[in-house]
């Protein structure tokens, strides 16, 4: 076990010093060698050493003997280089070159007088000014030769092969039957990195080919060559063949006949090959022997107009745009120059449910801002390609009420392919609209067709209703169901303000209604009934810090005899929810008299306190019972749950009777007595109508009977269940 032990911790040490850095330090049994490289790792330009300047540190920890070695730098493929022997110095003045070896080695010497303190030393190393080219990396060789010092070799640079550079000046676009043309820049990083026939091809995608690679006269020579050429003899030589543009360095640059760097431009010419297999859009063409690896050469397209929407803000459904605030952009994105044609128009329609906010008595000047224009009228956005001007506000037919319509005129059309953007920063968006996205559509004469989302569409309050009823053709104060109006986010409903609820266009009146406040912290006041009875009005005192509800309920309405079959939209809105429009809810639904007949249920089960009407459970306090073999059932509860109200069901204490107005029928019956009146007419019962726990109780028959009801006995489940066909 304890050898097993062993091996493990050796095998462990083996790994870590196999992750060390190679050379960066060596130990002695008298202290610590460190060698390094000061800053960043200095990389050769061209892989040449030449005039180059490299710093390398030195710190003996601690310096316990006078220590001397021999260093040399070599490369990866064993190469030593020479240094400068007049400027490569020791800030400690302990190197010498040594002689006999064409400067490539030198002599370290620390000195005597060890003071067991840390030693440090500067090394910097100056290189000729002559060509000695390496590979791989840089490395100081040391070989100990005494004291502290042992063999060890440090990374100190690194040789790396610059690249040239291709970069685009200026490209066009163009079309099938066209060529466009290129301005390149060639340069090299520094003089030196072009060597005699070196190549730098640019390749087109397929489809394209170079139709011209060296247009005549437009070669401009900023530093270097004299001589540039498409064929033949020169310093370079540009040619073409198919998609293979081909710039050939014939003079190496950075020597002593051709010292300067090579900068220079020239134009060249790209056209399509194969319209089957060009793509339109931007040529984006390959560079081989520089940097960097793709460059853009031009556009390919035809004349068309992709239509987009841009910088799209999120705007609140039924609220203003505020001065401060913008919409979005339009952009018109030409393929080629010239595709919006001058003197032409440009139109762009909303979406229904918004609208332009414009002046009506002056459609022609955009007077509420809802564009970016400069005082001419035109669209103020730099950098346009095309020049647009404001022209009027339209409808989208004569029966509309609002304007959705804003036209353009191309004043002058683009001397270059490029985007035409129309700033919106206004536009009128209904309570109503459901849609997520504003999304205009582009046309006219001018070349631009197409849709653009240029905003988007947020709800602030949500409204729908609750427990919605059916009511009646021509009946007066019918129950509605509830109105709720749901805050979405804290503080949208505005204090001071009011909430109306607008009638439909078949409710004569609101009889009556109330609201309150269900969740959150906003403060309403009381509803009143207003415009004859046609609106309901909801002030508001104070805003939310939370998102609140408010809850609209009591509402009775008064049906006009006219009125269709179907859903009755009121209309949610007021200043303190909208600027715009409305929000549509149906809190009822209006139905013919002969809708309203339906089969009303209601079961009653022996010694149970609970009922069942049509499927809902409600609750007594007086459960059925057997007595003589009959069923008793309270009467009360029967006649409620068959559609008489509590109202019409009147007991006299003095006379102990009880008097039930249902539809047509009075039912009369006393405690103690057989004698059932209905309608003034007497029915004999065998049973007399009886108390129990402060409620009227008689046998099911009777209770049938008086009810005009039919009723069925269940007497597995010991219970009685009546059917009723209401009107």
């Amino acid at each position: 076990m304890k050898g097993s032990k062993a091996l493990s911790i050796v095998l462990t040490l083996a790994l870590v010093l196999v992750f060390l850095p190679v050379g960066a330090f060596t130990a002695s049994a008298a202290g610590t060698v460190t060698w390094a490289p000061t800053g960043n790792l200095k990389v050769f330009p061209n892989k040449n050493l030449k005039d180059q300047v490299i710093e390398i540190s030195l710190k003996i920890d601690p310096w316990t003997a006078q220590s001397k070695a021999v260093l040399y730098l070599e490369d990866d493929g064993g190469n030593q280089f020479a240094v400068d022997p007049n400027n490569t110095t020791s800030s400690n003045n302990a190197l010498t070159i040594k002689p006999n070896t064409n400067n490539k080695v030198i002599e370290y010497d620390t000195g005597a007088n060890p003071t067991n303190q840390p030693y440090y030393d500067t090394l910097t190393i100056k290189f000729p000014n002559t060509d000695q080219i390496g590979t791989g990396n840089l490395y100081l060789v040391v070989e100990g030769l005494s004291g502290q010092f042992v063999n060890d070799k440090v990374i100190v640079g690194k040789f790396e092969k610059l690249a040239g550079n291709v970069r685009v000046v200026s490209s066009s676009a163009f079309g099938e039957d066209q060529s466009g043309k290129v301005t390149f820049n060639i340069s090299e990083p520094s003089a030196g990195t072009f060597a005699a026939n070196d190549k730098i091809v640019v390749k087109l995608p397929d489809g394209f080919e170079w139709s011209s690679a060296l247009v005549a006269g437009s070669v401009t020579s900023i530093s270097g060559p004299n001589n540039i050429v498409g064929s033949g003899s020169g310093d370079v030589v540009i040619s073409a063949s198919g998609r293979d543009l081909t710039i050939e360095i014939k003079t190496a640059t950075g020597t002593q006949i051709n010292p300067d760097r090579y900068i220079f431009n020239f134009d060249a010419k790209v056209a399509v090959a194969d319209k089957n297999v060009a793509s339109k859009g931007d040529v984006t063409a390959y560079v081989i022997g520089a940097s960097p690896s793709t460059v853009v050469v031009g556009k390919y397209g035809d004349y068309q107009v992709k239509v987009s929407g841009d910088d799209q803000q999120e705007l609140w459904a039924g609220r203003k745009v505020e001065d401060y605030q913008r919409v979005g952009k339009i952009v018109l994105d030409e393929m080629l120059p010239g595709t919006l044609v001058a003197g032409r128009t440009i139109t762009i329609t909303l979406p229904s449910g918004s609208w332009w906010d414009v002046d009506i008595n002056n459609l022609k000047t955009d007077t509420k801002g809802n564009f970016k224009l400069d005082a001419s009228g035109h669209i103020d956005y730099p950098g346009n390609a095309a020049k647009l001007k404001f022209v009027k506000f339209d409808k989208v037919n004569s029966d509309e009420k609002k304007y959705r319509v804003a036209v353009f005129e191309v004043v002058s059309g683009s001397a270059k392919a490029g985007k035409t953007v129309i700033p919106v920063q206004k536009v009128a968006v209904d309570a109503g609209f459901k849609d997520e996205e504003l999304k205009v559509s582009v046309g006219g004469t001018a070349g631009a067709n197409g849709e653009a989302v240029i905003a988007k569409i947020k709800q602030f309050v949500e409204v729908k209703a609750n427990n919605k009823t059916e009511v009646f053709i021509g009946a007066r104060e019918q129950a509605a169901g509830d109105i709720v109006i749901k805050e979405l986010y804290p503080g949208m409903i505005r204090s001071g303000q009011v909430i109306t609820i607008d009638a439909g266009d078949f409710t004569v009146r609101f009889d009556a209604a109330t609201a309150e406040v269900v969740e959150g912290d906003l403060v309403i006041g009381k509803v009143t009934l207003s415009n004859n009875n046609k609106k309901i009005e909801i002030p508001v005192r104070k805003a939310s810090t939370k998102e609140s509800t408010i809850v609209v309920k009591g509402i009775k309405v008064t049906i006009d005899r006219t009125a269709p079959e179907g859903d009755e939209d009121s209309s949610v809105d007021g200043t303190a929810l909208f600027d715009y429009g409305s929000k549509a809810v149906a809190a009822y639904k209006i139905v013919t008299p002969a809708d309203r007949t339906r089969t009303v249920t209601a079961k009653f089960t022996i010694d149970s306190m609970k009922y069942i009407v049509d499927g809902q459970e409600k609750a007594m306090d007086v459960a059925p019972f057997i007595k003589d073999n009959r069923t008793f059932v309270p009467v009360k509860y029967v006649a409620e749950a068959l559609g008489v109200k509590e109202s019409d069901i009147i007991w006299n204490p003095y006379a102990k009777s009880v008097t039930i107005f249902k539809g047509d029928r009075v039912i009369q019956m006393k405690i103690g007595s057989k004698t059932l009146l209905v309608n003034g007419a007497t029915l004999e019962m065998d049973t007399a109508p009886e108390i129990k726990d402060a409620r009227t109780v008689l046998p099911i028959a009777w209770v049938a009977k008086a009810l005009n009801v039919d009723y069925v006995w269940n007497d597995a489940e010991r219970s009685v269940e009546f059917n009723y066909v209401a009107r």
